[in-house]
């Protein structure tokens, strides 16, 4: 067990606070971090969450419940939008501008980070699973993939991944890759783009991977026709 080492300030703030007085009452001991210490929860006929040591037994859990339905919830009465905006207007960073040191530190400890690949392609994934919904040039070839009924299949919401890059289309029968490329955010000319996002990069990599892959740019979806769109595809 690892024994936990209060500050000084922790201290004063539980005995102020009357919580050690409350602790007493309850059957704590001087030193001893829990009335349950050294039993085992199942004595008690109750629950207890994975690696936290208070036990809820039955009928805790029951008045636990009941404190929390209907108008006694918080949360009642109160939509998803709105908690939203809520959170965002009490948002204790709002309006804080971080001095230029601090996000020169925050860079460097990103940096050193990103050169352990695990935690690399983990918060890669974490992203790619944040966007779940298909960008507007992606829903416009959707549109032509049902329309020709053509054999590609959208995955750019995180579900597939070749290697380290998660594509926006696949014919894993023919193992083509299909991207979409915006014209701002895939353009080095106009931003900073890391070379897997680039039209070199990305078809280059995933040659190596053992697929093919095609790119088409968001001007081409506004300026081609479908039919050329399709002929680009073979």
């Amino acid at each position: 067990m690892v024994k936990r080492i209060l500050s000084e300030k922790s201290k004063a703030y539980l005995y102020s606070s009357g919580n050690i007085e409350r602790m007493r009452k309850q059957g704590y001991k001087k030193g001893q971090s829990s009335p349950f210490k050294g039993e085992k929860w199942e004595h008690h006929g109750g629950y207890r969450y994975p690696g936290r040591g208070n036990v809820k037994t039955p009928e805790m859990l029951v008045k636990m419940s009941e404190k929390m339905i209907g108008e006694k919830n918080p949360m009642f009465g109160i939509s998803l939008e709105q908690n939203r905006k809520r959170m965002k207007e009490n948002n204790p960073m709002k309006n804080k501008e971080l001095s230029e040191i601090t996000h020169k530190k925050i860079g460097v400890i990103n940096k050193e980070k990103f050169k352990d690949n695990v935690y690399k392609m983990k918060m890669i994934k974490k992203w790619a699973l944040g966007r779940t919904k298909p960008t507007k040039p992606e829903k416009t070839f959707i549109s032509i993939i049902e329309k020709y009924n053509l054999p590609y299949k959208y995955v750019g919401n995180g579900k597939y991944w070749i290697g380290m890059m998660n594509p926006d289309f696949v014919d894993e029968e023919r193992k083509i890759v299909v991207e979409i490329f915006g014209d701002y955010w895939h353009n080095p000319e106009l931003r900073e783009v890391s070379y897997s996002r680039t039209f070199k990069g990305r078809t280059e990599l995933m040659r190596k991977e053992g697929w093919q892959c095609v790119i088409i740019w968001e001007r081409e979806l506004k300026n081609m026709t479908e039919e050329e769109i399709i002929k680009k595809l073979k």
